[in-house]
Order: structure tokens, then sequence, then C-alpha cells
């Protein structure tokens, strides 16, 4: 099982449970990577996009602060990992991708002016322009998914790159 870690007879004299070693598998697994994306901001990182920003007003001395914070956390769930016997999770970059794009895309169909009517009326010629952005963007959004999930013959995924 993943993040489990040493089997169940293994883990008897510990006295707990797969539900215990599952339970601090999952917690500290988001913990790291909460971890994560708190170290791409102390490295001075931040995302911009069209219409999100992140603001990153971490000052120099508060940014390797910060870093030391990360790294003291780490040291302690490397000791837990250890104890427990805990595997690393990985997170598969382009599973990650088509989740996401997965779950966008029925908030995305939300936008459209059929469901937008529960807020009240949407004028029909912009609702019209309106729709046909949302569609497109879903469509978009939906090639991004197909990209990260594309296949060769053999069923091993594509590299997109080539």
């Amino acid at each position: 099982m993943k993040g489990a870690g040493k089997a169940a007879s293994e883990r008897d004299g510990q006295g707990m449970s797969e539900s215990h070693f599952r339970a601090f598998g999952a917690t500290l697994g988001l913990v790291d990577e909460a971890l994560c994306e708190f170290e791409r901001w102390a490295l001075g990182r931040a995302a911009r996009g069209v219409i999100f920003e992140e603001i990153n007003d971490l000052s120099l001395g508060k940014r390797k602060k910060l870093l030391d914070g990360i790294n003291a956390v780490r040291g302690s769930i490397k000791e837990l990992q250890d104890r427990l016997g805990l595997e690393k999770e990985q997170l598969v970059v382009s599973h990650a991708i088509w989740v996401k794009c997965s779950g966008f895309w029925e908030m995305l169909v939300e936008l459209e002016s059929s469901h937008l009517k529960r807020y009240g009326p949407v004028p029909p010629k912009l609702a019209q322009e309106l729709d046909a952005q949302v569609t497109r963007i879903n469509r978009q959004f939906q090639g991004l998914s197909t990209l990260v999930r594309a296949r060769d013959s053999t069923g091993k995924p594509k590299d997109p790159g080539k």
C-alpha cells in the first residue's frame, strides 16, 4: 500500500493499526506538500497568471527564517517517517493535471448562461458571447487534460515535447 510503509506484521509490536499508519501518512504527506509550496515562496517564487497573481511580500530575512522553519518541520517529519516506516508519497504530475482539469470542467460548465440564470437573467447577446468564451476555455482545458494523458501504442505516456 502506497504510503503505508512496513507490513502490518512488522508493525504489530508498535500497537497501531493500519488505519493509524494511513492517517499519519496522509496527514504528514499533506503537511510536506504544503512545505514545498512554502519553500517555493521562501525562494522568492510567485505565480502570475492572467487573472491570478501571488504577491510575495516576504522580506529576505523572513524568507531565510521560513526556510529554517521548513527544514525543522521536515526534520520532525523525517523522524516520524523513520519511526513508523512510512513510505514517500509520489505525485505523478500528469495525473495531477488530469485530475484538476477534470474537476474544473464542471465549474466551467456552471459559468454558462443557462446555469447563471439562478442569479438573475443574463442579457441574451451577452449570454451568447459568454457561452462561446466559456465553451472555448473548457475545450482548451480539456486539451490540456488530453495532452497529459496521451499514450503511445504500448500504453506508455507519450512525451508531449516529441
